[in-house]
């Protein structure tokens, strides 16, 4: 992710990551991005919540995501 927002000039915590696993989940988090999580892709509202927490945005499709913008 670092080299990612180096190449487009942005520090990472100006990005907004929007994933629909784990793997996304961690890589925002370890780089110090946002994330929002949604649950149209393989990993469910409870598995979000036993593994992510309550401090993580989840919604049901990226068709939300206009709220948070």
């Amino acid at each position: 992710m670092e080299h990612f927002c180096e190449k487009l000039g942005v520090k990472c915590d100006e990005v907004l990551f929007i994933g629909d696993g784990f793997t996304d989940w961690m890589t925002a988090v370890n780089s110090g991005s946002q994330f929002i999580g949604v649950t149209s892709g393989h990993t469910d509202l409870a598995r979000w919540r036993q593994v992510a927490g309550d401090d993580v945005t989840i919604i049901p499709s990226i068709a939300e995501l206009r709220q948070f913008l």
